[in-house]
């Protein structure tokens, strides 16, 4: 950026890509974050996966397998050649108030092995409400 030479230096718009670009691996970009915080004790989650058709629908049925757990707000984001899912979970088998890091740590632990354990995902990121 800082070259003498013009031919050198990107383009505003190149910066902001790779700003942009950056950004969102650490923080959820498509979901209401307003709805998603309103839900006290939601869980974000980011996933990568190879683009494929049916995607969506096969990694929210690995995150069903968890009873415990509902799916507050979902969202798909194709990228080159990756989908990105993005997740707010809730805990839905214990009260709001009473929901403990421990209980909800061990449900997400569970659901994260699931999700890695399918070829076609390649990152599953938990996101937490201050990256956002």
């Amino acid at each position: 950026m800082i070259s003498h030479n013009p031919i050198h230096r990107p383009t505003a718009e190149q910066v902001l890509s790779q700003i942009q670009s950056l950004l969102s691996e650490h923080s959820v970009l498509l979901l209401d974050r307003n709805g998603a915080k309103r839900q006290e004790g939601s869980i974000f989650l980011r996933i990568e996966a190879s683009e494929s058709d049916g995607i969506l629908a096969r990694t929210i049925q690995i995150i069903k397998l968890s009873p415990e757990v509902t799916i507050a707000q979902y969202s798909l984001q194709g990228q080159e050649d990756k989908a990105i899912m993005e997740f707010a979970l809730i805990n839905k088998s214990v009260p709001v108030n009473a929901i403990t890091g421990n209980a909800m740590g061990e449900i997400l632990s569970a659901i994260v092995k699931r999700l890695e354990s399918c070829s076609e995902i390649k990152l599953v990121r938990q996101l937490n409400q201050s990256n956002q």
